[in-house]
């Protein structure tokens, strides 16, 4: 199966966040939001998480067209597409890219702390539930490979290599995708 083939899911929706425009980094310390125009915010617009696969998308639309705006794809998190600024939990810096491979960094922010708490946490669950899967999937290739190394014999045991086998064969392909 093609990445384009597999399913894509919802992890979050938010109808309202705004975009800034934001000054480039000063130091190593990381982006505050208290150096933005936050009463001067350059869009506002719905934000999607979506999920395919192990990627995880940041999609900022227009809330009344669905129009994009922009998108990120995040591999990690936490990781350089997506960090939280130093003074707040209300806002993110993403790193969004166009079709070309250019890229920007905005400013996202939310005016509810829920909200921000609902698109880390949207964030944190795929990761982790990504990591579990392939957890799973080494667990069981181990496992098949300690059986093999016992000996055939025993029908329990060739019922577990078989289940096995199932559970890899269903999480392999999302979680190598």
């Amino acid at each position: 199966m093609a990445e384009d083939d597999s399913y894509e899911s919802m992890l979050c929706v938010k109808p309202e966040v705004h975009v800034y425009r934001i000054p480039p980094r000063a130091s190593n310390r990381g982006y505050r939001a208290a150096d933005w125009k936050l009463d001067e915010p350059a869009w506002s617009g719905r934000m999607k998480i979506t999920a395919k696969g192990k990627m995880a998308f940041i999609k900022l639309e227009d809330k009344n067209t669905g129009e994009l705006f922009a998108k990120a794809q995040v591999e990690q998190y936490p990781g350089s597409v997506v960090e939280a600024v130093t003074d707040s939990s209300r806002y993110f810096v993403i790193r969004i890219e166009d079709d070309n491979g250019r890229h920007a960094f905005i400013g996202l922010g939310f005016a509810d702390r829920g909200d921000s708490f609902d698109f880390n946490v949207a964030l944190q669950d795929h990761f982790k539930h990504i990591h579990a899967l392939k957890t799973m999937v080494n667990l069981c290739q181990s496992f098949i490979e300690f059986i093999y190394f016992l000996g055939k014999g025993s029908k329990l045991l060739m019922l577990l290599i078989v289940l096995c086998g199932i559970m890899n064969i269903l999480n392999y392909k999302m979680c190598l995708s």
